[in-house]
């Protein structure tokens, strides 16, 4: 499963979903690089249109453009929660 920013940028992701608590948006990158997966999510350009893309079929999501967090957990993955305008 990957996700594709709005820019074309894709990276491997575990699992990605919007929370029913909070309505923030959370994937778990693997194999991602720390400092490039901070950059690229912190760029309101790349996360105004996020795709999942899992067997063939395209799911977006729209106006994630709040960064909240990013955490690297201590198998490697790297969890982002992002946020609506």
């Amino acid at each position: 499963m990957f996700l594709r920013t709005a820019t074309g940028k894709e990276y491997m992701i575990g699992w990605i979903g919007v929370a029913s608590i909070d309505g923030v948006l959370r994937f778990g990158i693997l194999g991602g690089d720390s400092t490039d997966v901070f950059s690229t999510f912190t760029n309101r350009n790349e996360t105004n249109v996020l795709t999942r893309i899992f067997d063939g079929v395209e799911n977006s999501y729209y106006n994630y453009t709040v960064f909240k967090s990013i955490d690297v957990e201590p198998d490697g993955s790297i969890i982002v929660a992002l946020g609506r305008k």
